[in-house]
């Protein structure tokens, strides 16, 4: 059977530029992803720590294709991380529009029913909302996190 791919899609009133820089830059992710960030370098084939906001890293991976501002994929792996989980793959694709960017996220490789699929999708549309909002704004969207990844 396949395996299963989330995908998102948002429109941003910003440039791409911009929005790339907020995906890249640890500044901007701790203001929309519960205080978290990545340490790379963005070079294709250079590893990745997702890092919680105490510094703990939570995720590893590589840098797959890294093409600004148009694409951004890295490989996701939980179990480098000590969770057992298998690696996903997550995929940014922006393209700008006439006042705004199209920001498609592909989160892809989940087994088919699996737990870490909706963990993802409940994840990715609380800091996808974070992001519009921070981009939008100028200011971070206040969440609770522990409600993101509730079925309430």
């Amino acid at each position: 059977m396949d395996k299963t791919p989330y995908v998102y899609e948002v429109l941003i009133q910003t440039t791409a530029p911009k929005l790339w820089e907020a995906l890249t830059r640890g500044e901007f992710t701790r203001q929309y992803w519960a205080g978290q960030y990545f340490e790379t370098d963005w070079k294709v084939g250079s590893e990745l720590n997702h890092r919680m906001a105490d510094g703990g890293i939570v995720i590893q991976g590589k840098i797959l294709v890294c093409d600004p501002p148009k694409t951004l994929s890295y490989s996701f792996d939980p179990a480098q991380a000590g969770t057992g989980r298998p690696p996903t793959q997550v995929t940014f694709r922006l393209m700008e529009r006439k006042n705004s960017v199209l920001l498609t996220v592909i989160h892809e490789g989940f087994e088919p029913g699996s737990p870490d699929f909706r963990g993802a999708a409940q994840a990715w549309v609380a800091i996808l909302s974070g992001l519009k909002t921070l981009l939008e704004t100028g200011k971070p969207l206040l969440l609770d996190w522990a409600e993101v990844h509730s079925d309430k």
